[in-house]
């Protein structure tokens, strides 16, 4: 581990769900930027009064911002007034301007849209309960210069940059589908991060969950497509299920890494499949890794947990970076007892880490016995192997010593370096 920042309780879990490293450097949290050294940057705002669904922001290499929407309406259909919320996508360029806009009502009908449903707990039986038809979860600028969307509930987008006219529907569910699907006739629901990394090659994640029984086992997946927007048809060019044993009800995320292997972030809620008791069926936490790599023969060279194990499905997206980072705060060194006081004597530690730094390949411990700074000399010294680590201090009753801790990079050049602490001796 490199970084972890404790969000505020009050946080909901959708504003926590876009974290990534955008084309301009910037960590971005929800709409928040910070530099490489995690000052803050700036909070972007959507344009047009407009809310902006954080399960996905990207900042452009042009320096504009891409944000998705959700707008919400009343309206009849049917003789009844129902609520409906569709999505929106706007760009902007460096300085906040609006040049592309696209929203779902000005080129679908409200009778298509009312093919898709998801339960709102807020909407009252009056309103039916139905309401987001589409659920937005991600947009991307295409290869081809142009935008790709993932809708979960219909599928995915693909739209002309310069008209807003969709080019082509791949559902997903039937009703937004204009492909034929040539060797995967199971399909993909409920997807998650699509995008493409070629003008007509599609990568996902395969949520596919339990409403979709006609289609197969729900167990979700990684998967590629090659559409030929010609005969339309989509080829399956590559998958990789783990086995078929994982099953994600929500959230994912998936990532073409540039050393040719592919990233896979399971999202899931924490959910298993479910278990039949009886007439009832349950939901059990299962430990699932939280993002796996492969290579494209599909051997895993990388995979994660949760300590914890059941949480370890949680998790909405693993962006795969370079990242390099030096915080504008310090190392952080204490010193705490070690061992149990009624089983031998206890000896004292130093700990020590430097959360966010990423450059960091040796530490060293420097001591002396009083403050001045011409009295430090080098206690140890040694390689980075871990977040915290720690080492051994003598513990001699009542005598004084200061310690501080210095981060090195490679050449073991000073990097940052921590407050001293001191020992017990020193407070008496």
């Amino acid at each position: 581990m490199v970084f972890h920042l404790r969000l505020k309780d009050n946080i909901s879990m959708a504003g926590r769900a876009n974290f990534d490293i955008n084309a301009n450097g910037h960590m971005v949290f929800g709409l928040s930027e910070v530099d490489k050294s995690y000052r803050f940057v700036r909070k972007n705002t959507a344009p047009h009064g407009y809310t902006a669904d954080s399960h996905d922001f990207k900042k452009l290499a042009s320096g504009g911002s891409l944000f998705l929407h959700k707008l919400r309406e009343i309206v009849w259909h049917k003789g009844h007034q129902v609520p409906l919320q569709v999505a929106a996508v706007t760009e902007t360029d460096r300085k906040g301007t609006v040049i592309f806009e696209w929203r779902a009502w000005d080129h679908y009908t409200i009778d298509e849209l009312m093919r898709f449903s998801i339960v709102l707990q807020s909407a009252g039986p009056s309103q039916r309960r139905k309401s987001d038809k589409m659920h937005p979860n991600s947009a991307s600028l295409t290869p081809d210069g142009h935008h790709c969307y993932s809708f979960r509930q219909m599928g995915v987008v693909k739209v002309n940059r310069n008209t807003g006219d969709v080019i082509w529907r791949f559902g997903g569910s039937t009703a937004n589908n204009q492909f034929r699907f040539v060797n995967d006739p199971r399909g993909f629901a409920h997807q998650h991060d699509a995008k493409l990394t070629k003008p007509n090659t599609v990568i996902m994640f395969d949520n596919h969950p339990y409403a979709y029984p006609k289609r197969g086992p729900s167990y979700s997946r990684m998967v590629e497509y090659t559409l030929d927007p010609v005969k339309m048809t989509a080829r399956k060019t590559w998958e990789y299920d783990a086995g078929k044993n994982i099953f994600s009800l929500g959230n994912g995320a998936v990532n073409a890494l540039p050393n040719g292997n592919r990233g896979i972030a399971w999202g899931g809620l924490g959910l298993s499949p479910p278990i039949a008791q009886g007439a009832t069926t349950r939901w059990r936490p299962l430990a699932d890794p939280l993002y796996t790599e492969v290579t494209p023969s599909g051997e895993k060279v990388l995979e994660m947990y949760f300590e914890d194990g059941a949480a370890s499905q949680q998790v909405y997206k693993v962006p795969t970076h370079q990242w390099r980072a030096t915080p504008f705060w310090p190392p952080t060194a204490l010193i705490a007892k070690h061992g149990h006081p009624h089983h031998g004597q206890p000896s004292s530690r130093l700990h020590f880490s430097w959360n966010g730094a990423t450059t960091v390949r040796f530490w060293r411990v420097m001591v002396a016995k009083k403050r001045a700074q011409s009295a430090w000399r080098k206690f140890w010294e040694g390689p980075k192997h871990q977040f915290e680590q720690w080492v051994d201090v003598p513990e001699t009753s009542g005598a004084c010593a200061f310690y501080r801790v210095e981060a090195l990079d490679g050449k073991r050049r000073v990097l940052g370096v921590s407050k001293q602490v001191a020992t017990e001796g020193c407070r008496k």
